[in-house]
């Protein structure tokens, strides 16, 4: 059973043996038509799944909007009974270090649930992710991209090429450095020979979005 099953059947339990449930997970809706709000997202949402070619996604907008339980009734309409085994949320803000939360996706995605295709990875706040120094990221305009370490980014940002999704076409977007932290990385040779990024832990910094 993935993390996020697990923790959503303590508190489950927890709740149960108070005789009491918290009300934003009881009346979570529990499937895309349970939805409202959000009409337009929903429907692409919809498609997604009917036509079972979900792309990568990112939601984003003030807490309330919808963005857990989107991703969760995806879930649960995709997989059915099997979702919380098929379904990892990770909060970013805990799991800042980049190669951390890379370590539990791939030991996630390595094993296989119920025989399907492919399984979902949730990745709340995910604006807080770390980046380890030297990280490249890409700016400038989509006619002349730049590629650069993450700490030579302008502090107060520089333009940057992101995807219009109507029309799938790249396009000029601004760019900004948030305050999201960061943390001590430091490189650790292992016994077989291999080096790795290892993080130690978090203090103030900024990200690149």
């Amino acid at each position: 059973m993935s993390d996020s099953g697990e923790a959503a059947d303590d508190a489950d339990g927890a709740a149960a043996q108070h005789g009491r449930e918290i009300w934003i997970e009881k009346y979570r809706p529990e499937s895309l038509e349970d939805i409202v709000g959000q009409p337009d997202v929903v429907d692409r949402l919809k498609s997604y799944v009917e036509r079972d070619d979900l792309p990568n996604l990112l939601f984003s907008g003030p807490a309330g909007t919808g963005k857990t339980t989107s991703s969760l009734t995806i879930a649960r309409t995709l997989y059915g009974e099997d979702w919380r085994e098929n379904f990892l949320e990770l909060n970013a803000s805990d799991d800042r270090g980049i190669d951390v939360v890379r370590g539990r996706i791939k030991d996630f995605a390595r094993t296989s649930f119920g025989g399907y295709d492919y399984r979902i990875v949730f990745l709340d706040e995910a604006d807080s992710l770390c980046l380890p120094p030297g990280t490249e990221v890409v700016t400038g305009y989509p006619s002349s991209p730049a590629i650069k370490p993450i700490e030579e980014v302008a502090e107060d940002g520089e333009p940057m090429p992101s995807v219009d999704f109507e029309t799938n076409g790249i396009q000029s977007d601004a760019g900004s450095l948030v305050d999201s932290g960061v943390a001590d990385f430091f490189e650790l040779e292992l016994a077989d020979g291999r080096s790795i990024t290892a993080r130690r832990s978090p203090t103030s910094g900024a990200s690149w979005t």
